[in-house]
């Protein structure tokens, strides 16, 4: 048999390893021979590899010289060195993947910390409307309850007016108007977006004597107003809607400077029943 058709045999019989150790192990031989001196000078210490460059290349001929074929370990080593290291990326996710071998295994559960209680309820339609002569207002009124965190719900749109319905969860606050010594809480908003001033805007203008006249079932009723004042959007709205021993309304809207899609105050309104 021929040398070429003993190497046909070879490609044909070995095994796939064997393959590519006879491809690889020849293009090591020659990188080797080549005069690759800094994986020969690093192959007998576990050093810093920057040593192996710190001397400056030699400027003289070279000369012909017999090189000892490289020992095994030197090859490992330079396979070492050329083979691509994992990133820390991959790095990363394969110590997460042996730290948890578990296939499908749930996650950790995050921390949600419960409601301090319901909020305001939804808006719903009522039996009243309100009327303002002093300053044109002339508006339906929904009903919407407050719950157990004490929020009182925003109005839905511009000329809207809401009656803040208490009795769920907040006994001696707020009240039906004309219904003993209620406490008729209402709010509208001052302006609103792409509208302008809303059904409240005119309502910093009422003075004491000013009428409010709510319609509902029980009839009309007028109130007188006594006073009005403002209030910081933080401060304790209790003593502004608690029943107070006299049938009276409280009217509730936004005032002070504008800032982040937020006023600054509260107006509060207070009148009586005449």
């Amino acid at each position: 048999m021929t040398a070429m058709e003993s190497a046909r045999s070879f490609w044909r019989d070995a095994s796939p390893l064997k393959r590519a150790l006879a491809a690889i192990v020849p293009v090591a031989l020659v990188v080797l021979l080549a005069g690759s001196i800094a994986f020969v000078a690093m192959s007998g210490d576990d050093g810093d590899q920057s040593e192996a460059s710190a001397a400056p290349a030699s400027t003289s001929a070279p000369t012909a010289t017999s090189t000892p074929a490289p020992s095994v370990e030197q090859v490992l080593r330079y396979f070492a060195a050329i083979l691509p290291t994992a990133t820390p990326e991959r790095a990363a996710s394969q110590g997460a993947i042996a730290r948890n071998p578990t296939s499908g295994a749930p996650p950790a559960q995050q921390y949600v910390p419960k409601p301090a209680g319901t909020g305001p309820g939804p808006i719903t339609g009522s039996d009243m409307s309100i009327s303002i002569p002093a300053i044109g207002v002339n508006a339906s009124v929904y009903a919407r309850s407050v719950g157990t965190n004490g929020q009182m719900g925003n109005p839905a749109g511009a000329w809207d007016v809401i009656w803040y319905d208490f009795s769920q969860n907040w006994p001696g606050l707020g009240g039906y108007p004309g219904t003993g010594f209620s406490n008729a809480v209402y709010a509208g908003h001052v302006d609103y977006i792409r509208v302008g001033p809303a059904v409240f805007w005119s309502v910093r203008n009422l003075a004491p004597g000013d009428l409010i006249h709510v319609t509902s079932a029980n009839g009309t009723i007028t109130y007188s107003v006594q006073w009005s004042q403002w209030a910081g959007p933080n401060d304790d709205f209790t003593s502004f809607v608690a029943q107070t021993g006299s049938d009276v309304i409280t009217l509730v809207t936004c005032i002070g400077g504008f800032s982040a899609g937020h006023y600054s105050n509260r107006l509060i309104v207070r009148g009586i029943r005449q």
